[in-house]
Formats: structure tokens, C-alpha cells, sequence
């Protein structure tokens, strides 16, 4: 039918799919209730992820990545969900942390960030969050003052997954507050940075494998 959509799979798809789906049964179903009632990351699990290519899903491969498009995503997260949601939000999370790098990072900084998480099996943080600021972004008081080449962060991140397991954290923070949206900035933190803080481990009703905490600066 002229103009008409297909919107089964394709057999690259479906073998997506496939591979997710018996690797959530196999790897990620047994660990599941002991993650939860642990409210901890197996340590090895993501590690596992990265082996079978379904690590950083949104970088291309060329950076360690999968490679994936929106809907290879989609299909890789609704199956590692049903072995535990814990793991799909962790993965998601990453994915959602490496956006901003790959919109507007240089070529040095994918290089330098982005394989230690598809290839080393790291996770990501996305900050943007805060105790004030919710989907209002334009409203974040964290801020970021250049001090010759460098900046000082200061602010606090609320409800951030991934809190205290990621390799490096996409810090959203305001360069000049009177320009509101316009002068906020995204910032990569590695971990380790001297001054970046973890507050404490939220409990939650659900999804408790997932790492979800404040972030100080």
C-alpha cells in the first residue's frame, strides 16, 4: 500500500532481540531478587554487558560503543527490563549521560571518555537534577566559574542514577545566571575529581539494584 509503514523488525532486529533477551535470562534473572534484596549492582554484571555489546548502547562503535539506533535501544532495554529493571535503568542511564558528549563533545574528549564505559564496562551519571530544579532546567543553581583554564563547580545534584559507580559524570551547571537557559553549560567530571562528593544511598520502594544519590560539588 503506497505510503504505508512497516513497523515489524527486521531480521537484524530480531536477532537484537534475541541475543538481549537470552542474556537477561541467563545472566541477569538469577542475580535479580539477590540485587534487590542487596540493593546493589552484581560488580560483574556490567562488565558482562560490555562483552556481549549491550554497553553503552547510544556510542557508536568507534568509541567503544553499540552502535545502536533509537530503536535498537528501545529493544535492548525492554529485554534486559524483564530480567530486572535495576539493570535497565543502569544502561539507560549511561546511554542518557553520553548524549550531550556525543551532540557537542570534541573528538579528544569521545576518545577519552566514551570507550572506558562501552569497552571497559563503566557506567555514566547525567546530572541535572536538583532539590529545586526538576524539569524546570533553566532553573538549576549549580554554577561553574573559570578560573584561567580550568572552572570550580559548585551545587548539588538530586536523585541521580548512577550516583556513586560512574567513571565520569555530565554535570549541567549555569556559566552566567543571568541568561537563564542560555548560560548553562554541560561539564564532563571525571570520577576521582578533587571536590565531587556522593551524598547517601536512596532507598527506594523499587528498582533498588540501581545506584540513585545525591552528587555534591
Amino acid at each position: 500500500m503506497p505510503g504505508s509503514l512497516d513497523y515489524r523488525f527486521t531480521s537484524e532486529q530480531l536477532a537484537l532481540q534475541k541475543m538481549a533477551r537470552d542474556f537477561a535470562r541467563q545472566e541477569i534473572s538469577p542475580l535479580a531478587l539477590k540485587m534487590d534484596e542487596e540493593e546493589e549492582m552484581d560488580p560483574f554484571l556490567i562488565q558482562r554487558l560490555a562483552e556481549y555489546g549491550l554497553q553503552s548502547l547510544n556510542t557508536p562503535v568507534e568509541y567503544g560503543g553499540s552502535g545502536l539506533d533509537a530503536v535498537g535501544i528501545c529493544i535492548v532495554l525492554e529485554e534486559l527490563a524483564k530480567g530486572c529493571a535495576s539493570v535497565a535503568v543502569t544502561s539507560a542511564a549511561t546511554a542518557l549521560a553520553a548524549y550531550p558528549l556525543l551532540l557537542a563533545g570534541t573528538d579528544e574528549q569521545k576518545k577519552r571518555f566514551l570507550p572506558p564505559i562501552g569497552e571497559g564496562g563503566g557506567l555514566a551519571s547525567f546530572c541535572l537534577t536538583e532539590a529545586e530544579a526538576g524539569s524546570d532546567a533553566a532553573s538549576i543553581t549549580s554554577t561553574a566559574v573559570r578560573y584561567g583554564r580550568e572552572y570550580v563547580l559548585n551545587g548539588a545534584k538530586a536523585f541521580v542514577s548512577n550516583g556513586g559507580s560512574a567513571e565520569f559524570y555530565l554535570v549541567f551547571a549555569s556559566t552566567d545566571r543571568a541568561k537563564k537557559a542560555k548560560g548553562i553549560s554541560a561539564f564532563v567530571v571525571p570520577r576521582g575529581t578533587p571536590g565531587l562528593k556522593f551524598g547517601k544511598r536512596l532507598r527506594k520502594m523499587g528498582i533498588r539494584a540501581a545506584d540513585t544519590r545525591e552528587i555534591i560539588l
